[in-house]
C-alpha cells in the first residue's frame, strides 16, 4: 500500500487530478499495517492498550471515506462541507474527553455516528446512479462504478468490524482484539491493492483512460495529436489559457463520443451539435481541431465514416454485402464517393482482394499506408 503512494503523487505531478482523501486513506491504512507487521515480527512493540488513540482515529475514519466517495462520484466537495464533517468528529471527540463519558456511552455514540455515515454513503452511491447522464458521462461513469462499489463494500466491512472490536474491547483490555481487527482488515486491503494494480485507471484517472482509449489498432487512422501541431497564434492565446487545464478531459470526451457514434452509426452531428453533446464551448472545440486534430471538422466527419467502414470490413461485412451497401451504411452519398475517399485516405481500395492485405498487415503489425 505504501508503494502506491509515490505512484499517486507522480500522477498528480504529471498534470493528473489528485484525490487527497484517497491518498490519505491509503497512507493511513498502509502505515497501520506496516507498523502492525513490524510488531508481529518482533521488531517493535507498540501494541499497548490506548483507548484514547482508538477513539480519536475511529471518529475520523467514517467522514474520511464519505468525503472521498463524494469526490469520486460527484464534483469535488466544497471546503465548507469538508470542514463541517471533520469539525463534527472533532466536537464529538472533545465531548468524550471533556465530559469523561463512560465506555458504554462511547460505544453507543460511535455506533450511531458510523451508522449515519454508512447510510450517507449508501445514499450518495444510489444517487450517483439515478442521475440522468449524457453519453459522455455514462462512458466515464463505467470506470468509477465498480471502484466506488468496492469502496462502499470496504467501508461496510470496516463498519462491521470496527463496531464489533470497539464493543468487545470496551469490556476487555486485552489488546489481542485489536490485533484481530488488523488481521481481518488486512485481508480486505490486500484485495483492494490487487484490484488497484489490475485496474490502474483508478490510480491514474483520466490520463490512463485516455491513453487506453487512444491505443490505436494498426488499421486505425490517426486523427488526434498529443502535442500541438503548430505554434499558437496570438488570436488563440486567451482560449489556450482557458482550455489547457482541461485539455485531457476534452480529448477524452471527444474519444468517448467517437466510441458511442460507432456503436450507433446512423448519422453524424453538425459542429454545433457536436459541441452540445460534449458540453464544451464551440470556441474550445474549434481550438482543439485547429491545434490537435489532423483534419478540419468536415474532413473529420469523412474520416469517421472511413474508420467505420474499416471496422465493418475487418468484421467481414463485404463477404456478405456489396460495396454499395457498405457505402450507404457508412453514410456516403454514393459508391463512387465512398470508393474515392477510402482509397485517398487509406491508400488502397476497400475491395475484398485488398481486405486480405488489410488483415495480413494487421496480423504482421505492418503500418497501413497513408497519403
Amino acid at each position: 500500500m505504501l508503494f502506491l503512494l509515490p505512484i499517486i503523487v507522480k500522477k498528480s505531478k504529471n498534470g493528473g487530478k489528485l484525490n487527497g482523501y484517497f491518498f490519505l486513506i491509503i497512507a493511513i491504512a498502509g502505515v497501520q499495517r506496516f507498523i502492525f507487521g513490524l510488531n508481529n515480527f518482533g521488531f517493535i512493540n507498540v501494541f499497548n492498550p490506548n483507548f484514547n488513540i482508538i477513539i480519536i482515529l475511529s471518529f475520523f475514519i467514517p467522514p474520511l471515506y464519505f468525503v472521498f466517495a463524494s469526490n469520486l462520484l460527484f464534483q469535488p466537495t466544497s471546503t465548507k462541507k469538508e470542514i463541517t464533517v471533520f469539525s463534527i468528529s472533532a466536537i464529538l471527540v472533545s465531548i468524550i474527553f471533556f465530559f469523561h463519558l463512560e465506555r458504554k456511552a462511547n460505544q453507543v455514540l460511535f455506533f450511531i455516528f458510523s451508522t449515519i455515515y454508512l447510510i450517507l454513503l449508501i445514499h450518495i452511491y444510489i444517487k450517483s446512479f439515478s442521475i440522468k447522464k449524457s453519453i459522455i458521462e455514462l462512458e466515464k461513469h463505467k470506470n468509477s462504478k465498480t471502484w466506488s462499489l468496492v469502496i462502499l463494500l470496504l467501508f461496510v466491512a470496516i463498519y462491521l468490524i470496527s463496531n464489533y472490536v470497539i464493543y468487545v474491547f470496551l469490556g476487555n483490555v486485552n489488546f489481542v482484539i485489536l490485533k484481530q481487527f488488523n488481521n481481518l482488515t488486512s485481508f480486505i486491503w490486500l484485495f483492494i491493492v490487487l484490484y488497484l494494480l489490475m485496474n490502474p485507471i483508478n490510480l491514474y484517472g483520466e490520463d490512463v483512460l485516455l491513453q487506453k482509449l487512444n491505443t490505436s489498432k494498426v488499421t486505425e487512422i490517426p486523427i488526434w495529436k498529443s502535442i500541438k501541431k503548430l505554434r499558437t497564434e496570438a488570436i488563440d492565446l486567451d482560449i489556450e489559457k482557458k482550455i489547457t487545464p482541461n485539455l485531457g478531459k476534452v480529448l477524452l470526451d471527444i474519444n468517448i463520443l467517437e466510441i458511442n457514434l460507432y456503436k450507433n452509426f446512423i448519422s453524424l452531428p453538425t459542429f454545433k451539435e457536436f459541441c452540445q453533446i460534449l458540453g464544451h464551448p464551440q470556441s474550445h472545440i474549434k481550438y482543439i481541431f485547429k491545434y490537435y486534430c489532423n483534419y478540419s471538422y468536415s474532413e473529420y466527419q469523412t474520416i469517421l465514416k472511413i474508420q467505420y467502414s474499416i471496422k465493418l470490413i475487418e468484421e467481414g461485412y463485404l463477404e456478405l454485402h456489396t460495396i454499395d451497401s457498405l457505402a450507404k451504411k457508412c453514410l456516403f452519398k454514393s459508391r463512387i464517393t465512398f470508393f474515392n475517399n477510402f482509397k485517398k485516405t487509406v491508400g488502397f481500395s476497400p475491395m475484398n482482394s485488398d481486405l486480405y492485405v488489410l488483415r495480413k498487415n494487421k496480423i504482421n503489425n505492418i503500418p497501413v499506408p497513408l497519403n
